[in-house]
C-alpha cells in the first residue's frame, strides 16, 4: 500500500487564513493611519483658522485704536507736546474677557529731519542744518561721508564741494538711516552705535518735520544744533523733565541764550510734534497668544504700519 506524499488539506487552508488575516491588518493599519492623519489635518485646518481669526481680530482691534489716537491727537490744540501730556505714555485697555490691549503714544520730532534737511529746491542744504549734519557724521566718527552722503540724498547729479556721485545713488530723501549702509565705510556699528558712540539712527530720522521737538531730542541731538552745546544741553533736558516748554520763548529765558535764541536755532527747533509712535501690544486673555504693532501717524493720517 503506498503512503501518500504531499501537504495535508489543512495546512494549504492554514496559509489561506494566515494571508487573510495579514491582509485585514494591513487595511486596518491603513485606516488608523489614516484616520490619524485625518485628524493632524483637521487639527492643524483649526489651528490655522484660529490664528486667521486672531489675527484678523487684532487687526480690527489696533485700527480702531489707532484711529482714536489720531481723533484724539487732532482735538490738542494746546502748543506744545511732551510727554508730560495725559494722553502720552501707556494706556492699559481691557476689551471683555478676551482681549488686553496696551497703547503707548509718544511724540516725535526727536531727531535731525532727513525729509527736511534741504531747502524746498531739494539739493540746498538747509543754513541751520549745515552745522548739525557735520557734526552728526562726527559723532560717528566718519566726517568725510558729510557731504557724499548729502550728494546720495539730493535730488540731482552734480556733486557738491567735497563730495560725489556714484550710479547707486538714489537722489531722493531714504526712508530709513539704514539706506546709508550702501555706502561701503558705513557698517552696522556706525547705524546703530554702542554705549561709547551714538549711531545714525540715534542722531537721524525720518520722521521729523523742519523743527526738531525741544520736548523730545534727546541731550546729544540738542547738542548738534547751533548754539547748544552739551552742558546747555544737559540743562535743557533737566529743565524739561520738571515741565515742558510751552514756547520757545521760555527757552530763550534760559541763562545760556540771554533772551534770544537767534535766527538758526529759532528755525531748527519747536515745542510741537508733526509725528507720533503708537506701539500697540495685543494679547489673549483666553490663550497664549499675542500680537505687535509699531505705527507711525500724523494728527491726519497713518503714515507706517509694522506687524511684528
Amino acid at each position: 500500500m503506498r503512503s501518500s506524499t504531499g501537504s495535508p488539506p489543512f495546512r494549504g487552508r492554514s496559509k489561506r487564513r494566515g494571508f487573510i488575516l495579514l491582509s485585514v491588518l494591513m487595511v486596518s493599519m491603513f485606516l488608523m493611519s489614516a484616520a490619524v492623519g485625518y485628524g493632524w489635518f483637521v487639527r492643524d485646518q483649526v489651528r490655522r483658522v484660529d490664528r486667521r481669526r486672531f489675527e484678523i481680530e487684532c487687526r480690527n482691534i489696533v485700527l480702531l485704536a489707532v484711529k482714536n489716537v489720531i481723533r484724539g491727537l487732532a482735538s490738542d490744540r494746546n502748543g506744545y507736546d511732551s510727554v508730560h501730556e495725559r494722553w502720552f505714555g501707556e494706556h492699559l485697555i481691557p476689551i471683555g474677557d478676551s482681549y488686553l490691549v496696551s497703547v503707548t503714544i509718544l511724540p516725535l520730532n526727536d531727531k535731525l529731519p532727513l525729509a527736511n534737511i534741504f531747502l524746498p529746491d531739494g539739493t540746498t542744504l538747509r543754513g541751520e542744518m549745515e552745522i548739525p549734519w557735520n557734526k552728526v557724521w562726527e559723532e560717528v566718527e566718519l566726517p568725510g561721508l558729510a557731504a557724499p552722503t548729502l550728494d546720495f540724498m539730493d535730488s540731482d547729479r552734480t556733486p557738491r564741494v567735497g563730495g560725489y556721485e556714484r550710479s547707486f545713488f538714489p537722489n531722493r530723501i531714504p526712508g530709513d538711516p539704514g539706506a546709508f549702509t550702501l555706502f561701503p565705510e558705513i557698517k552696522l556699528d556706525r547705524l546703530v552705535g554702542n554705549d561709547e558712540r551714538p549711531g545714525l539712527k540715534d542722531l537721524l530720522t525720518r520722521w521729523c518735520g523742519s523743527k526738531i521737538n525741544v520736548n523730545t531730542a534727546s541731550e546729544k541731538v540738542l547738542a548738534l544744533l547751533e548754539g547748544i552745546d552739551e552742558v546747555t544741553a544737559r540743562e535743557i533736558v533737566a529743565r524739561r523733565d520738571k515741565t515742558p516748554f510751552k514756547k520757545l520763548s521760555e527757552l530763550a529765558k534760559m541763562p545760556a541764550f540771554s533772551n534770544s535764541l537767534g535766527p538758526k536755532l529759532s528755525n531748527a527747533l519747536g515745542t510741537t510734534s508733526d509725528y507720533f509712535s503708537v506701539s500697540v501690544y495685543v494679547s489673549s486673555l483666553e490663550a497664549d497668544r499675542e500680537r505687535s504693532y509699531n505705527i507711525v501717524v500724523t494728527k491726519k493720517s497713518v503714515l507706517y504700519w509694522e506687524e511684528l
